[in-house]
């Protein structure tokens, strides 16, 4: 058999695979293969052409406002909004979670080469578990 029919039916068997996968599996894979938003050090952490600050996170720790002490960064992905939101408040805890493993381990070389302070948590985890709770703790503010 030529090398292309070969690898034309390693494709077809991937994709009659995936067809049989929910969704969320299909979703999963995805993540799993292209992280996001990416893993580019300076556009990430410098926020050179990183992704813009969502307006709820602006709002966060205002004058006027109690500061967070521990935040949740649900989907984190690569950790984006993690990083901003360790700049922002330095002295909370910082629990960032997402399903894709790749994602997880990404944020965890950027967070090591952007020396962003004080720890973040991060965690490979599905917010739809039952048993979230017990394995994050329940109290975020």
């Amino acid at each position: 058999m030529a090398l292309g029919a070969n690898r034309s039916l390693t494709r077809r068997a991937r994709v009659a695979n995936t067809a049989r996968l929910s969704s969320a599996e299909r979703i999963k894979q995805g993540y799993e293969r292209f992280p996001y938003p990416g893993n580019d050090l300076a556009a990430l952490i410098e926020g050179k052409g990183s992704l813009p600050a969502l307006p709820w996170m602006q709002g966060i720790g205002r004058p006027g406002c109690l500061k967070p002490q521990r935040v949740l960064v649900a989907g984190c992905g690569t950790g984006v909004e993690a990083f901003l939101m360790r700049r922002w408040l330095p002295q909370a805890e910082i629990v960032a979670m997402d399903f894709s493993p790749r994602s997880i381990a990404l944020a965890r070389q950027l967070e090591k080469k952007a020396k962003v302070g004080r720890p973040i948590t991060f965690l490979v985890g599905d917010l739809t578990d039952a048993r979230l709770a017990t394995k994050i703790g329940r109290d975020f503010d």
